[in-house]
Parts: structure tokens; C-alpha cells; sequence
């Protein structure tokens, strides 16, 4: 999956990310408003994204003098099923709920599976990540937590994951004795403290270095 454009795996092309900038707005967007909504292509290939879309109805185009002014078709036919699309299409919702599903069955005692914490570190936690990107979990356990339960974890997350998503998957299984013993060390951790994004458990910030945003 293309975690910058998850749309693009649904609606291929521009076409995907051009009308959900422009369903994203109210109102009209010049073709250059749109481009930088959208966050992918060229100004010229959006461009050309929304003269199709324009051919099919759904995005309708006004001209003030040299200047294209584009607006969504709420009334087309297929609006509604267009709407439900977007109104759905929140991976990340939908991945917490995975996660915390494969939890439940992989760990049993409610105590034991409360102590994991999950997050998403790397370019997917960032928003920039692409189809050929890998998804890197960071699954933050006790030291007490049972060596083999952690690693039947990851091992699923590994293979589920891929499953759900098309990329590549790294697990890294770590307890917060030796995140505590890495934090004053340059490497990963700073990156995973810049990057991650929480998905369940107790926070992963609480063990990763302090990182301090410039004013």
C-alpha cells in the first residue's frame, strides 16, 4: 500500500488523489490549489487527471478568464458511492482494529496483553511512504513478558500485516529494559521518536529519546 496515497489502491492514477483533494474541500480549487492538496503527480499531470474526470461529469470545471476554477459534482450519480468510498477509506482505523483483533487472539490474559504497546515508526508513520516501502511496527513488550508469546506476536504481525497492506513488514520486538539502555544513544530510537505513530498499548514515546521540535 502506498501510505502517502492509500486512495491509490482503490483509484489508480492521479485521478484517486486529485478528486479526494477536492472532495477533502469545499468550494472550488484551481488546478494548482488542487496539486498541492494532492500531494502527488505534477501540476500538468493533475491537470490532466481532472480534464478526465471532468469528461465523466464528476468534477465540473468553471473558467474566469485565463484561470480554471474546479468543484466536485455532488449531484452526479455516482457521488454517493464515491462519498461512502472516502468516508471509509481510513487505514489507519482500520489497522488499529487488526492489530488489536490479532492481539486478542494471540494474547489470552488481559493483563499480559494491556503491557504491549504498538506503534508505527519509519516512512508509513511519517506519510510518506510508498507501495515499495516497508511498514516497521515497533512492538514495545515488559521484561517480564513471556519470551515465546512476544515472538508468536511478532511473527503474525509479520505475516498479517503483509497480508493486509501488500508491503514488506519488519517487527521490531523490543522490551523497555533495553530501549531504557539505548536512549542516550544516537541511531534508531531518535528516528522512532521523531516518526512514531501510536497505535495501541501504552505509549512508545514514554521509552524512546526526548526529541525537541525547533521553535
Amino acid at each position: 500500500m502506498d501510505w502517502s496515497s492509500p486512495v491509490s489502491a482503490v483509484v489508480p492514477g492521479l485521478e484517486g488523489p486529485v478528486l479526494r483533494a477536492l472532495w477533502n474541500r469545499q468550494g472550488e480549487l484551481t488546478g494548482g490549489q488542487v496539486h498541492r492538496v494532492a500531494h502527488t503527480g505534477s501540476l500538468e499531470g493533475v491537470r490532466r487527471a481532472l480534464a478526465r474526470l471532468e469528461r465523466q461529469g464528476i468534477v465540473q470545471r468553471r473558467a474566469v478568464g485565463s484561470t480554471n476554477y474546479y468543484r466536485v459534482n455532488r449531484d452526479h450519480l455516482c457521488w454517493p458511492g464515491i462519498e461512502a468510498l472516502f468516508d471509509a477509506l481510513h487505514p489507519w482505523c482500520e489497522l488499529r482494529r487488526r492489530i488489536d483483533e490479532l492481539l486478542h487472539e494471540v494474547v489470552r490474559d488481559d493483563g499480559l496483553r494491556r503491557s504491549v504497546g504498538v506503534a508505527v515508526v519509519g516512512s508509513a508513520a511519517r506519510g510518506d511512504g510508498t507501495a515499495a516501502d516497508d511498514l516497521d511496527l515497533l512492538v514495545v513488550v515488559p521484561d517480564d513478558f513471556p519470551t515465546w508469546i512476544a515472538h508468536e506476536l511478532a511473527d503474525q504481525l509479520r505475516r498479517d500485516a503483509g497480508t493486509w497492506t501488500g508491503n514488506d513488514v519488519d517487527v521490531h520486538l523490543r522490551t523497555i529494559a533495553w530501549l531504557d539502555a539505548e536512549r542516550d544513544r544516537p541511531g534508531a530510537l531518535e528516528r522512532w521518536a521523531h516518526d512514531a505513530e501510536q497505535v495501541l498499548g501504552p505509549p512508545v514515546h514514554e521509552h524512546l529519546p526526548l526529541v525537541v521540535l525547533p521553535d
